[in-house]
């Protein structure tokens, strides 16, 4: 249920946050600081925080608006399509990664707009976990970056750490699968809703 008060509060504010955090994010590593891997993939984690907590915010101080969940969706979106531009700007994803994801998204919001009108449902279950498993992936390509760099990861005992941060690429690749599933799964859905 939505409240009546569709204003900026502090879910909201939550919220913007995650596009407020990508310059945050990426000007460590475009400053060239020996660590800022890691700290982009720090960021970035700080970021998928926020779009746990302004949810439960939301819930628990009864904040959940219209407007509040329109920019949940567009501040997901410009985090996600951002990192993902970073990450093929500095090949550590390939270009038709970005190209994918934003089509992707553009082709869902246009389908909402277009079935909904400023009426836009919440998004499911499954573009919640594609969200989820997007920013998962990038932070898992900012900790193998690291490594691969010499950064402060690279100095941790053990090749355990090593091993499953080289995983990062297949992660990537789930995430983008993820987020075409989640993509079939709103134009499925929505083909069968009447629109209001």
């Amino acid at each position: 249920m939505f409240s009546g008060k569709n204003r900026l509060n502090s879910a909201s504010w939550l919220t913007l946050s995650r596009m407020f955090l990508l310059p945050v994010a990426v000007l460590p590593v475009a400053l060239g600081w020996r660590c800022g891997w890691l700290v982009c993939a720090g960021v970035a984690s700080v970021a998928g925080l926020t779009d746990i907590l302004d949810g439960y915010v939301a819930r628990r101080k009864r904040e959940t608006t219209r407007m509040g969940t329109n920019l949940d969706l567009l501040s997901d979106k410009v985090f996600v399509v951002g990192m993902l531009v970073f990450l093929a700007a500095w090949g550590l994803v390939h270009a038709w990664v970005p190209v994918l994801v934003l089509g992707r998204e553009i082709g869902v919001s246009a389908l909402r707009v277009f079935r909904f009108r400023s009426r836009t449902p919440a998004p499911s279950p499954l573009g919640k976990a594609k969200t989820a498993a997007s920013i998962i992936a990038i932070v898992w390509v900012l900790l193998w970056k690291d490594i691969q760099t010499g950064g402060v990861l690279a100095a941790v005992p053990g090749t355990g750490l090593t091993a499953l941060l080289a995983l990062a690429p297949w992660a990537m690749l789930l995430a983008v699968l993820l987020t075409l599933i989640s993509g079939a799964d709103y134009v499925v859905r929505y083909a069968r809703v009447e629109g209001s």
